[in-house]
């Protein structure tokens, strides 16, 4: 989660989240996951040449479903401006 975590510091900076309550959340937040995350791994970590073959085998699907996602927000926010460009 690297890149999650270097957008979550970027986004309370830019915020201006006191550097007192950021410390106390990102304490939490690790006290948190990281147990969560270590643990996982640690019995469920044979598995993983299972779930990379899995993943494997959907991945063109799962592509599919983002772009669809993306696609379909946008198709959204596109009839709702001229919906609203209409009434104006």
């Amino acid at each position: 989660m690297p890149g999650f975590r270097a957008a979550v510091f970027f986004s309370a900076g830019t915020l201006h989240v006191p550097f007192r309550k950021f410390l106390i959340y990102d304490g939490v937040a690790a006290l948190i996951s990281v147990p969560a995350i270590v643990g996982a791994v640690y019995y469920f970590g044979d598995q993983l040449d299972k779930v990379v073959r899995i993943i494997k085998g959907i991945e063109h699907g799962l592509i599919f479903v983002i772009f669809a996602v993306i696609l379909a927000i946008l198709g959204k926010w596109y009839i709702t401006h001229r919906k609203l460009n209409r009434t104006t």
